[in-house]
């Protein structure tokens, strides 16, 4: 959750008393980007809305960026073509 105190408002609005909000952090490990990738389109329905009408070549180049020492490294586009 990005902002607990604006989803705490937000209750307070909808007339909830006595919110208790509780965050948590954890650690993932992904074996791939493709993995990282399957994790969050198959387990996020924000996701998968966002992702929607991604190409199959848009969607290799993203699994791409994200992949450490790929030909592009981490973070940066593919070249244009």
């Amino acid at each position: 959750m990005a902002d607990p105190e604006k989803l705490r408002a937000q209750l307070a609005d909808a007339g909830l008393n006595d919110i208790q909000i509780d965050t948590e952090t954890w650690e993932m490990e992904f074996q791939s980007a493709t993995h990282l990738w399957d994790v969050v389109v198959n387990s996020n329905p924000i996701a998968v809305a966002l992702v929607a009408d991604l190409s199959r070549e848009q969607i290799t180049e993203v699994q791409d960026i994200l992949t450490p020492n790929s030909v592009n490294g981490p973070g940066r586009a593919a070249p244009q073509s």
